[in-house]
């Protein structure tokens, strides 16, 4: 199982040395070969867009994880103007976005985005 650390890790150099190896993993005699060089294992997005929050707020586990929390809330609000447009009224905008934001798939997926993708 993936530790926050290991996609920290990625984002962590990246805003220190400028590459993204992933050195908190021992390669050697294992299939990780090489990974202390390189990280080819998730989607260079997220550790590219983690650096340069770290680099804006600083590298902490709380700021790893409030660029999550940031997210969600995009979506929510993305959510809440998509159906502001379409709706004849403030109120299903804000409904919508009430049931959005409770949605245990939404949320799961903006606290596991560490993979680089939503995992609907």
């Amino acid at each position: 199982m993936a530790d926050e650390a290991w996609f920290a890790s990625p984002a962590w150099n990246l805003a220190r040395h400028g590459s993204m190896p992933t050195s908190v993993l021992e390669p050697r005699g294992t299939y990780w070969e090489g990974i202390d060089r390189y990280t080819y294992w998730i989607p260079p997005a997220y550790p590219a867009m983690l650096a340069g929050w770290f680099k804006l707020a600083g590298m902490s586990l709380f700021t790893m994880r409030a660029l999550s929390v940031v997210f969600g809330c995009a979506v929510v609000l993305a959510i809440f103007l998509i159906v502001g447009r379409l709706a004849p009224d403030r109120w299903t905008a804000a409904l919508a976005s009430l049931f959005v934001a409770s949605d245990f798939a939404l949320d799961r997926a903006s606290s596991t985005m560490k993979s680089g993708r939503f995992p609907l």
